[in-house]
């Protein structure tokens, strides 16, 4: 509940009217009080849904929103980090002019007392983009160890006609599996560097709280990507198998 406006404050700050987007809020079984934080922000936008559900971990909750959404282009924020100002709205002019099925902007960590508009003078008036396939995205574009789904506006008819989901019951490694597969299915991927996502250094993160179950759950996310990489070949397997083995790593 300690991010959780400053969250939606950045959402709201994209430069979009309310009418062109939707939010949906999923309460995950929440102890705290993040709904009625939310539902009281919700009274003063129409075009926010507040789900309240049992918990049932971030995979799930994710699947759940995407069953939801509506929009031609998805995107997902945590609760505890935030956009930077405008450059959503950049992302989507992005997607639209070339027809992309993903966009990437750039990420950054930011300390745990970081607002929003510490951030607003790294916004550049001139950025860079490069529109590359899929499958030259895997090798040229991800990381090692960087499998997040954050920082991506993803096109929602890719996700569906693909069956695309998040392994159900995974809250580590989870995002890898769903944006490596929805990477590898986008014909027009567009990587630009406008600063779009500020991941916040929270110490009471998922990821932050990592335990053995967790790990041993995240064997699903691997295996996914291991049976996604059966059927590529060259740079692309070479590059999804080296992120298998890292992965592997981590969870030994």
């Amino acid at each position: 509940e300690k991010y959780i406006i400053q969250c939606l404050d950045s959402i709201y700050m994209q430069c979009l009217d309310e009418a062109d987007f939707e939010v949906i809020v999923i309460d995950d079984g929440s102890k705290d009080n993040s709904y009625a934080i939310v539902s009281e922000y919700a009274k003063n936008h129409n075009n926010i849904q507040v789900v309240k559900q049992e918990n049932q971990g971030v995979a799930c909750t994710r699947n759940n929103a995407l069953k939801i959404a509506s929009g031609d282009y998805v995107t997902f924020v945590d609760a505890d980090d935030m956009f930077v100002e405008g450059s959503l709205k950049a992302l989507l002019n992005i997607a639209r002019e070339n027809k992309a099925d993903i966009v990437k902007g750039a990420s950054i960590k930011v300390p745990q007392d970081s607002v929003c508009k510490d951030y607003n003078d790294q916004t550049k008036s001139s950025y860079s983009i490069k529109v590359i396939t899929g499958e030259d995205a895997i090798v040229k574009v991800t990381k090692l160890k960087e499998g997040y789904s954050t920082g991506y506006l993803i096109s929602r008819k890719l996700i569906t006609d693909n069956n695309i989901q998040f392994p159900p019951q995974v809250s580590f490694m989870e995002d890898w599996a769903f944006i490596t597969q929805a990477i590898l299915k986008s014909a027009t991927f567009v990587n630009t560097d406008i600063l779009f996502y500020l991941y916040r250094n929270n110490a009471a993160s998922c990821v932050a709280n990592m335990s053995t179950e967790k790990l041993l759950l995240s064997c699903r996310s691997i295996d996914i990507v291991a049976n996604v990489a059966h059927n590529t070949e060259g740079a692309v397997k070479k590059k999804l198998m080296d992120n298998v083995c890292v992965n592997i790593n981590i969870v030994l």
